[in-house]
């Protein structure tokens, strides 16, 4: 099984809309709130591509998916404990 690599915040930031296209946060607080923290797990990645001086932010879906579902639950258990 193959995914495609997402390059760039607004192919990442894609992953977060609703059924109807809306999206769950926007694409600046994606990079700046939560940015830091999926580069420092490994979530994402940066990416040269092809003579680019600016290496490119890379990700595959799955890890994003995994992240993100871990960080509701995370925020579920905060909300719902004694």
């Amino acid at each position: 099984m193959s995914e495609p690599l997402l390059l760039g915040w607004k192919s990442i930031h894609r992953l977060f809309c609703t059924q109807d296209g809306k999206p769950l946060m926007s694409e600046s607080s994606l990079r700046q709130k939560y940015g830091p923290e999926l580069q420092e797990l490994g979530v994402i990645f940066r990416y040269s591509l092809g003579k680019s001086k600016r290496p490119v932010v890379a990700a595959w879906p799955s890890k994003i998916r995994n992240w993100w579902t871990r960080k509701q639950q995370q925020a579920w258990m905060e909300r719902n404990s004694p």
